[in-house]
């Protein structure tokens, strides 16, 4: 009997996981390459080909955007410069705003325009404005896929228009794509989020931007990020979305449709939110540790952690254990006795250095008062 029921036990585990393949596998039925990705672990929940080397199209501008916001954040330019369209932009195909050479255009203009619509001229515009060419732009570009440790990626241009030699794989944009949100996400997300918008408004030249991600209209939670289409690439998108204090990243590329791609990602993004969540074992800013030491002012201080630790876990399903430890100002978390995360710790005060008065008052007072 107990032989019988072992069986029946064995065959219902197979019978479970198979269906739990099976579900995950019907996630993306059309598209060549795919990934599912939670944002603030960069945990991968679903991948399909996700390392294999293919044409991103404008997809490409996801990485022309980190670099640009790069660039804002170390002041190379403001929102509000006026930029200066050249020939070599203004004759840019495909996807654009129509840029007459000579015309002039606020930075924040462009990026809307890059973001929204996928404005190929708005793209090298800013990428010469900020870098002399779009050579030298792209430089940056794969410095930035160096950095970040991408294995499948090449750029040869901002815009993803179909040249040799360019490729990025489902994982590598999705890495990106984290990098855009987990930096820059109150910057970029406001403008993906929205599905239309116009540049030159007031003008003759008033110009009506529609979002080539309609998800973004029409699936609550999703608030980004950049679609692509070309003959060679198919119909690929990177789409974000938040729900539930979770977010998810999700990859399609080289799918025959634009329906069939959207598809794919809502399918993986809704799977994402609906199955997971992300338990948080370590705050942003909490008191790890309260130190005594005489030669500080004060002499009491506080180690505090400079970013929060969250776990990702399917719903319903227990978290491993967790333990933490303090080595040379960092906290080190273990879960299952695994390291998982490695967090900065700073001082909650401002810490100085005491002088010999201060030092021989407390030893006095401990002498003395205590």
């Amino acid at each position: 009997m107990k032989k019988i029921i072992s069986i029946l036990i064995i065959v219902l585990i197979v019978f479970t996981c198979d269906l739990q393949i099976n579900a995950d596998s019907n996630l993306v039925k059309n598209s060549k390459s795919a990934i599912l990705m939670e944002s603030l672990t960069g945990e991968v929940v679903f991948g399909k080909d996700e390392h294999t080397r293919r044409s991103p199209a404008s997809m490409t501008k996801i990485m022309s955007l980190k670099v640009i916001f790069d660039s804002y954040s170390q002041g190379l330019f403001k929102m509000d410069d006026i930029i200066t369209t050249s020939e070599y932009a203004s004759s840019m195909g495909g996807s654009q705003i129509f840029l007459s050479v000579g015309e002039q255009m606020k930075a924040s203009d462009l990026i809307k325009s890059i973001a929204i619509a996928s404005a190929n001229d708005a793209c090298v515009a800013m990428a010469e404005h900020l870098y002399g060419s779009e050579e030298v732009f792209v430089d940056k570009m794969n410095e930035e896929a160096k950095i970040l440790g991408l294995k499948n990626t090449n750029f040869e241009n901002a815009t993803g228009l179909p040249i040799d030699n360019h490729y990025t794989s489902a994982y590598d944009i999705c890495l990106i794509a984290r990098e855009l949100i987990n930096k820059y996400g109150e910057l970029i997300l406001p403008i993906t989020s929205r599905y239309d918008d116009y540049v030159r408004e007031g003008t003759e030249k008033q110009f009506w931007l529609v979002n080539t991600n309609k998800l973004v209209k029409y699936i609550e939670g999703i608030d980004g990020l950049k679609t692509g289409w070309t003959n060679e690439a198919g119909y690929c998108l990177t789409a974000t979305m938040h729900k539930d204090n979770i977010r998810f990243i999700a990859v399609a590329m080289g799918a025959e449709s634009a329906q069939k791609r959207n598809n794919d990602v809502v399918n993986m993004l809704k799977y994402g939110v609906s199955n997971y969540e992300l338990v948080t074992v370590v705050k942003k800013g909490e008191i790890v540790k309260t130190i005594e030491d005489i030669m500080t002012m004060p002499n009491v201080y506080h180690l505090v952690t400079k970013e929060g630790v969250s776990i990702l876990r399917k719903k319903n399903e227990q978290t491993g254990e967790v333990k933490k430890e303090i080595v040379d100002k960092k906290l080190k978390v273990f879960v299952d006795n695994e390291l998982y995360q490695v967090v900065e710790l700073d001082t909650m005060e401002e810490i100085e250095k005491a002088s010999f008065l201060d030092i021989l008052l407390k030893v006095l007072k401990q002498l003395f008062f205590n």
